[in-house]
C-alpha cells in the first residue's frame, strides 16, 4: 500500500514527507546491487513519491555507470529520507525437525517451497 501523508509538493513550497510504503516491501532483484535507481532516481518507475534530487541522481548514476562503491550514495540518501523505513512485524516462527533439510533460509515473502524439502538419516 502506498499512501500520501500530506498533499503533494507544489512549486515554490517546501516539500515535506510525501509518501510511505507499507506492505510487500522491496528487494533489489534480479541483480541485488542496491544502487537505488529504480526507487530514488528522478522519474524512476518505483519512485512513487516523485522524490527528485540532483545530487542523489548523480550519485546513483555513478554507482550504475562506474565501478565505485556505494558509500557516498548510501550516506547521502540515508540523510535525505525519501521514505521512512517501516519494518514488517515478525510473522513466522518455524520449528523444523532435525532431519528435515531445504527449509532454510526462509523466503523473505513467506512463501513455502516443499518441493525443496528432503529428509536425511539422523
Amino acid at each position: 500500500m502506498i499512501q500520501n501523508y500530506v498533499p503533494p509538493c507544489t512549486s515554490g513550497s517546501p516539500c515535506t514527507l510525501e509518501a510511505g510504503w507499507w506492505g510487500g516491501g522491496w528487494e533489489y532483484s534480479p541483480n541485488y546491487y542496491p544502487t537505488g535507481e529504480t526507487l530514488f532516481a528522478t522519474g524512476a518507475g518505483s519512485n512513487s513519491s516523485n522524490y527528485s534530487n540532483g545530487k542523489a541522481d548523480s550519485l546513483i548514476k555513478a554507482t550504475t555507470d562506474t565501478n565505485v562503491n556505494l558509500h557516498a550514495y548510501q550516506d547521502y540518501i540515508a540523510k535525505q529520507l525519501p521514505y521512512f523505513w517501516e519494518p514488517n512485524a515478525d510473522y513466522q516462527l518455524t520449528e523444523v525437525a532435525n532431519n528435515l533439510r531445504g527449509v532454510a533460509p526462509q523466503n523473505p515473502f513467506a512463501n513455502l517451497f516443499p518441493e525443496y524439502w528432503y529428509y536425511v538419516k539422523k
